[in-house]
């Protein structure tokens, strides 16, 4: 497994950071792109239909995928502020 930080938001008012562990053959490009093509043919067009899907993160579809929450034994945050 490897840990990851999936940085998300546009800016800092609104930025992300979740950090989790991903097995070592996944292709976070291609979890990318393959989310991406979900969201775009299935719950954008379900909504557009009248339809109410449940709406996947990034993180959560990764998750549906094999990665798995960090713990915090395996994350060492430091703020230099």
């Amino acid at each position: 497994m490897k840990l990851v930080a999936v940085l998300g938001g546009g800016d800092w008012c609104d930025a992300s950071v979740n950090h989790i562990l991903i097995p070592e053959d996944m292709n976070l490009e291609k979890e990318k792109q393959d989310r991406e093509i979900w969201y775009e043919y299935t719950y954008r067009f379900e909504r557009e239909h009248g339809k109410n899907p449940e709406y996947i993160s990034f993180v959560d579809w990764l998750k549906q995928h094999g990665a798995m929450d960090a713990t915090e034994n395996e994350i060492i945050e430091f703020w230099d502020y």
